[in-house]
């Protein structure tokens, strides 16, 4: 359960969109390689009303160049088909770093990322 004492102000600025503001708390963070010249990160934030935020920057430190993307969602199915098409068929691995990260905060992600086979 987010109590207040953990939220904070946010605001995204993205490409070609207007600023995305909100209150929330990172619940999921993933990266590729950190120390790669190209690569993406993934940040999962809850908002204090159970939705969700997910912001995807990708960078170019040989060009020094980023782009920013963001959404907001009111369910965690349409963040993982949301990150799905950003990452092919399948999430890309900064996307499932922040998927399993957020499990362990947020019982939707919980819920949402396990497949069942009976």
């Amino acid at each position: 359960m987010t109590t207040q004492n953990t939220m904070q102000d946010f605001t995204i600025r993205r490409e070609g969109k207007p600023f995305l503001k909100f209150q929330g708390e990172i619940i999921g963070q993933g990266e590729t390689e950190p120390s790669a010249y190209r690569g993406t990160k993934v940040i999962i934030f809850r908002t204090p009303s159970g939705n969700y935020v997910v912001q995807v920057v990708r960078f170019d430190r040989t060009v020094g160049s980023e782009r920013i993307d963001g959404e907001a969602f009111s369910d965690v199915s349409s963040i993982i088909d949301w990150l799905r098409v950003d990452g092919g068929e399948r999430v890309g691995q900064a996307s499932q770093q922040a998927i399993e990260t957020a499990c362990n905060k947020d019982e939707n992600f919980k819920s949402a990322w396990i497949e069942i086979v009976q």
